[in-house]
């Protein structure tokens, strides 16, 4: 089954995201040719390994806290806070408290 994203000029209630829900799954919310948004949960305790991404990455934390390791560097992002990384900028994320994130990413094409 196809992933059902959201329309030009849907609305997207991210109230309903804001809260770490383990009985939901991520879900990608928007694709566009250049945009896509991803609404990613994290169980505690769960690391995503290293990896790059093409575009660049903006990481809003919606709840909870993660941990992004870069380059020997630890970023602590915390709810209501984001940051943005770079095109190709190696990256892993690891969920130190249940995390609800919200990702935009940049496609080149």
């Amino acid at each position: 089954m196809a992933i059902q994203h959201a329309s030009l000029g849907q609305l997207i209630d991210l109230k309903a995201l804001t809260e770490y829900n383990a009985e939901a799954q991520s879900t990608s919310l928007i694709k566009a040719d250049q945009l896509q948004l991803l609404h990613l949960l994290l169980p505690a305790g769960q690391r995503l390994s290293e990896h790059k991404l093409a575009g660049e990455l903006c990481i809003q934390c919606l709840a909870g806290r993660v941990r992004l390791d870069m380059h020997g560097t630890h970023l602590p992002l915390s709810a209501g806070q984001l940051t943005m990384l770079r095109a190709s900028e190696a990256h892993a994320v690891v969920a130190e408290l249940d995390s609800s994130l919200l990702l935009t990413l940049v496609h080149k094409i």
